[in-house]
Order: structure tokens, then sequence, then C-alpha cells
């Protein structure tokens, strides 16, 4: 199976059999650390190296859960110590991008949503995750 993924990396990154998908979230990682609250993200994006050209643009990182019974969304300026819409990437073929997410006390997440948002006039690339299978058996919830 890992051989397979791998191989489905590099059809991609190459474009071969036909696949031209151009920019792409390819894998992402949840790690849990020493604190219920803080999250270590890891984000490998690719572009098909037949475009040769570099990508400047931002990832925007939000979660989506609930806070007690009442739903919520939090951006990265919530989550990433940061402000701004997200970390930005620079890059020509597949680089990895990590951080930390900070959950605020009480929040219970259920979705990692990611949008790649290139500078040029590409369109941009959105992707959802079920934080529960990106997290494992790691217990999905806010610092207390």
């Amino acid at each position: 199976a890992r051989q397979q993924s791998e191989l489905d990396f590099f059809r991609r990154l190459a474009g071969a059999g036909g696949a031209q998908t151009g920019l792409d979230i390819y894998h992402v990682e949840l790690a849990a650390t020493g604190s219920p609250a803080v999250w270590r993200f890891t984000l490998t994006l690719t572009q098909n190296i037949r475009r040769a050209s570099i990508v400047d643009g931002q990832v925007r990182i939000e979660i989506e859960g609930t806070d007690g019974d009442r739903p919520l969304r939090l951006d990265w300026s919530g989550i990433g110590g940061e402000k701004g819409p997200g970390p930005a990437c620079r890059f020509k073929d597949f680089p990895q991008l990590d951080g930390y997410l900070t959950l605020p006390d009480g929040f219970r997440p259920d979705r990692l949503l990611l949008t790649l948002e290139p500078e040029d006039n590409q369109d941009p690339v959105e992707r959802q995750y079920e934080w529960a299978e990106l997290a494992g058996d790691e217990p999905p919830a806010g610092g207390s």
C-alpha cells in the first residue's frame, strides 16, 4: 500500500497517466503535542513538474467544530497565533509546510479545512479532512 501511494505521488507530480492536476494538497498530518490544546500540522503541497514555475500564495487553514453545543469555525488568527489568512508558501515542486495549531478551551474540532490560494490566476485548491481521521486515537479537544 505504501509503495502504491508513493507511485501515485510521483505519477501525479510528473503528470504521467493523463493526470494533469497542477497544484494540489497531497498529504496532511496532525500530531498531538505535550498539550491537549496544541497540535503540530504538516502539509505536503504538490505541483505538476510540467508547469515548472514557482508558486507564491497562502494556505488558508480553518477548523470547524463545536464550543459547547454551538457550531464554530476558527480561522488562522484564532488557531495559528498570527494575523492574516494563513501561512505563506513559495514553492516549485513539493514542499512541506509545518507549524502548530492551538485550540481554544472547550473547543471540539470536527473538520480541518485547507485552501491553497496561489497569487497568480490559478484556481484555489480546497480540501476538507475529518479531524478524527487525521488525529487517530488522540483526544480531539481543546485545553481545559
